[in-house]
């Protein structure tokens, strides 16, 4: 959700997100599907990716949305939270309910629209 976002905000920019201990190839859950479709965004296309398939160091900016997830990424990056200027998490919602997708999908967008509004400054 956080890919499909960031990538219609900054539509010039290469966005890719991959997972921790996401399995290759699978798609995007019915629920975050619904909930991104709200603000006519698709994911229909979307499949995972672990993150170890990376070369990481090739990218700009590597956010993350735990304290975990930052643990086990290999290189350096930072907590979504901080665009804001905070350190907390941004939970998973896999498995979850269409409302713990919905609330996680609200946090992403509080958290990136805050990058695109400093970005207008």
């Amino acid at each position: 959700m956080a890919e499909c976002y960031l990538q219609a905000l900054k539509p010039d920019w290469l966005v890719e997100s991959a997972g921790t201990r996401a399995r290759k190839g699978e798609p995007a859950s019915r629920h975050a599907r619904r909930v991104v479709a709200k603000l006519g965004l698709d994911l229909s296309k979307h499949r995972s990716r672990p993150v170890r398939e990376l070369l990481l160091e090739d990218y700009d900016r590597i956010l993350v949305m735990t304290p975990l997830q930052q643990r086990e990424v290999p290189v350096s990056s930072e907590l979504l939270s901080s665009l804001r200027g905070e350190e907390r998490p941004v939970q998973d919602p896999y498995g979850g309910s269409e409302a713990d997708y919905q609330s996680t999908f609200e946090a992403i967008q509080y958290y990136l629209d805050a990058w695109k509004e400093r970005e207008q400054d």
